[in-house]
């Protein structure tokens, strides 16, 4: 967090003489749209991070296709 903290205080102090309303506008819109970026990639993150636990594999969670096909052939053939 120190790191993001430090960045965003040189790019405060790479600006501080601005004074047009219109750019400082612009500025401001860049700084919530980069904090909204930020806050997106944590959430992913922690998306990911759940779904690791869960799922030692990314397709651990999807059943086998083939043994899904011999469950219902098992199903469907008559019982002799």
């Amino acid at each position: 967090m120190d790191v993001v903290r430090e960045r965003v205080k040189k790019e405060f102090m790479k600006n501080r003489h601005e004074t047009d309303p219109a750019k400082l506008e612009k500025l401001i819109e860049k700084g919530n749209y980069i904090l909204k970026e930020m806050e997106a990639l944590i959430s992913l993150k922690k998306y990911r991070t759940l779904k690791r636990r869960y799922y030692d594999n990314a397709g651990d969670h999807l059943p086998d296709h083939n043994k899904l096909l011999e469950m219902l052939n098992e199903k469907s053939a008559p019982d002799r």
